[in-house]
């Protein structure tokens, strides 16, 4: 099963965080889909792999939409600074 994880950004500058995590973020995307809640371009964010939201809640609802009502979403609120880790 696809998951799918979201992370709004935090305090550390958005550009930095995403070249610090681009290799471990290409690691999760082949099992993943990470929506990025951010005031960040959509195109940028589009091109570095990730879908772009401008608000939590449609991220949820996008991902509730696209694996059903009942599946298990992980919020990352500093996702930038964190890596989930699931057995």
């Amino acid at each position: 099963m696809r998951k799918i994880f979201f992370t709004k950004s935090g305090s550390i500058s958005e550009t930095r965080k995403i070249s610090a995590f681009s290799s471990t973020i290409a690691m999760v995307l082949e099992n993943a889909d990470i929506f990025l809640v951010s005031e960040m371009d959509p195109d940028f964010v589009k091109n570095i792999f990730l879908t772009p939201f401008d608000s939590a809640q449609k991220a949820l609802d996008a991902a509730f939409e696209r694996l059903g009502p009942d599946a298990t979403v992980l919020a990352m609120p500093y996702g930038g600074s964190t890596l989930p880790f699931i057995k």
